[in-house]
């Protein structure tokens, strides 16, 4: 079996997963008994449980070892590689002593390895405000600067990776010794290219609270290459491995390549974190017959390593890096601003998408600022504090710009004093949906723009008496940020996406009913289409999901929920304002629920109501309170 070792990986966002990120990346793993799933360099890896909570019911080992609890006895047969078993409940009757004393020893030693709080490093240090997205944004500088030169060094053959690692080793291990200490780090931090992969505010020594796994205070060689994400073997040469540079939102094929001796009629198996493909439940994964691998589509979760072999003959696999990349997007506020002398004023840069996280740079008038906050403060302007602010957003997926002006007076001029009244308002939007197009209006009840029903799906002209239709709308709904509103028109089989920065129908997305509601889950950036098949009577409900609604890219029908043939959806509970994870559907004619995870869009479970004679009609979800 081609065992997929770790390597370096893009960092994952928590704007677009949040705190679901480990259990994300964990659902393509499965852990036995005594192991949990870890993320390690945002690898998900089943490891030994190094805790186990101190109260619990004592079992007796079939070593006859007194351990007090399951957990503790899965733990250390993980540990020490044993097979063991609980014997019975309770403590073992002629327990050695001596075993017995050496088990609640090793149990004083379970507890988490906790990288928040390593002992060896000082947090009351500046870099102590530097964020695990910091930690992860430096790493990915790290790697990307060996992974260029480790490029470099092929194509000449002057090194090979392992001695180009050592020597990417050494630059911060001044006095030879194998081990990085805190002091020279800070040696590092004086040094202008090292300076140059810090996040702003950061300093070197955060690599101690994150990648010092045995808390000694120091990063040895191994701690250096895991913190990296490299095997801590041989150093792949990268013959049998494949970079993949992928942009989100876009269908990917990923093709096994491997040599074999195996039969040419023998499948192809994929791998995923050590684990066949075939035994998890993956999300946005498809194996073909042909035995390419999809992503549909690339999602964040692709980040990473799929290997694969020829059947079952892992003499020579093959491993795929996944690198997915996002381009960032950012809004700039206010665009424009007249201001007097000795004012004040905040240019506010905000990251939208993006990933790697993009980086900010501001410059004036061409000329770079210091700051790399997004919020830029102007604090007592000057007369030659005028010009034209630009925000620059940068990573791996390309860059964006935004600009605003600035203008500073002495005083205002009476046409200028009009426009310092009128100026447009940042706050928000109203938008109004009627009969005759759709309306924008500012958070002053102003009319900002409006879009005629010509410009509009719903302009069809009566055959009867050559007049055109007036736009009937059955539901509307705004993503999160509010750059799309997502409208259903009456009588078309579509849902319109309509721009609210440039108040255009920027795509018309075809459906396979008539749509009748629209849901938006704003964690998962999902908007979920309801569609009614049939009558009145014998109605039921089909449900077509577009994925990163928010996003500005050209948008499809990723998904399109089957249930079971014998199962006709007329009910459904979607949780549209809170964060939940799991939804409800049902038919009236069946005296159950089905539970539903959102994420997934999978049924997990059945939840009778035969004892309670209860056909559900309808139903809600009532918020925690939270």
């Amino acid at each position: 079996m081609c065992r997929c070792k770790s390597i370096v990986i893009e960092p994952w966002v928590e704007e677009a997963f949040g705190s679901d990120l480990e259990e994300d990346l964990c659902r393509t793993v499965t852990c036995k008994a005594g192991e949990n799933c870890v993320l390690e360099n945002n690898v998900a890896q089943c490891k030994c449980i190094q805790w186990c909570r101190r109260r619990g019911h004592p079992v007796c080992g079939s070593d006859s070892v007194t351990y007090p609890s399951r957990c503790h006895l899965h733990s250390e047969a993980c540990k020490s590689k044993k097979r063991l078993h609980i014997a019975h409940d309770g403590k073992c009757p002629d327990a050695p002593k001596k075993k017995l004393n050496q088990t609640e020893a090793h149990s004083q030693l379970w507890t988490y390895p906790s990288s928040a709080a390593t002992p060896a490093y000082d947090r009351s240090t500046s870099s102590a405000k530097c964020t695990l997205e910091d930690y992860i944004t430096f790493v990915q500088n790290i790697a990307q600067n060996y992974r260029k030169h480790a490029s470099k060094a092929r194509q000449i053959g002057t090194q090979d990776d392992r001695k180009l690692l050592r020597s990417t080793f050494t630059e911060y291990d001044n006095n030879s010794d194998g081990e990085i200490s805190k002091q020279e780090f800070a040696i590092a931090d004086r040094l202008p290219e090292k300076k140059s992969m810090l996040p702003a505010g950061c300093r070197h020594d955060i690599l101690l609270r994150y990648a010092d796994m045995n808390a000694d205070g120091k990063l040895d060689y191994n701690e250096f290459k895991k913190m990296l994400g490299l095997p801590e073997g041989k150093i792949n040469n990268g013959q049998s491995v494949k970079y993949h540079m992928v942009e989100a939102g876009n269908h990917y094929q990923l093709f096994c390549d491997a040599q074999s001796n195996a039969g040419q009629a023998s499948r192809v198996i994929w791998y995923r974190y050590n684990n066949p493909m075939a035994n998890t439940a993956p999300y946005n994964f498809e194996i073909s017959r042909d035995g390419s691998l999809y992503l549909t589509p690339a999602t964040l979760i692709h980040n990473g390593n799929f290997s694969c072999n020829i059947g079952f003959d892992d003499s020579a696999g093959q491993t795929h890096t996944v690198l997915v990349t996002e381009r960032p997007l950012i809004e700039l506020t206010p665009h424009f601003a007249l201001l007097k002398v000795k004012e004040s004023l905040h240019l506010r840069c905000d990251i939208l998408a993006g990933h790697p996280f993009p980086r900010i740079r501001w410059s004036k008038n061409g000329v770079l600022l210091p700051t790399r906050d997004k919020v830029l403060t102007l604090r007592h302007v000057k007369l030659d504090d005028t010009g034209t602010y630009r925000c620059k957003a940068e990573n791996s997926g390309g860059e964006v710009t935004a600009s605003s002006s600035v203008v500073v007076r002495q005083r205002f001029e009476e046409p200028e004093r009009y426009l310092r009244h009128n100026a447009p308002s940042e706050d928000g939007k109203l938008a109004v949906l009627y009969k005759e197009g759709l309306r924008f209006f500012d958070s002053r009840c102003s009319l900002q723009k409006a879009i005629p029903t010509y410009s509009l799906p719903c302009n069809q002209t009566n055959s009867s008496d050559g007049r055109k239709t007036a736009c009937r709308w059955r539901d509307a709904i705004a993503t999160q940020p509010a750059r799309y509103i997502y409208a259903i028109i009456e009588g078309i089989k579509a849902v319109a996406k309509i721009n609210t920065a440039n108040a255009k129908v920027e795509q018309v997305l075809k459906t396979s009913r008539q749509p009748t509601k629209l849901h938006y889950l704003w964690w998962e950036d999902a908007l979920w289409i309801e569609s009614t098949i049939g009558g009145s009577t014998e109605s039921s409900v089909v449900l077509e999901i577009v994925k990163y609604a928010s996003k500005p890219i050209l948008h499809g029908l990723t998904h399109t929920l089957t249930l079971s043939e014998n199962l006709k959806i007329d009910l459904i509970i979607l949780p549209d304002n809170e964060r939940m994870k799991y939804g409800y559907i049902g038919q009236r004619k069946e005296k159950a629920l089905y539970k539903l995870d959102v994420h997934s869009i999978t049924v997990v479970n059945r939840i009778s109501l035969t004892s309670f004679d209860c056909s559900p009609h309808s139903g809600a979800l009532l918020s925690s309170g939270k």
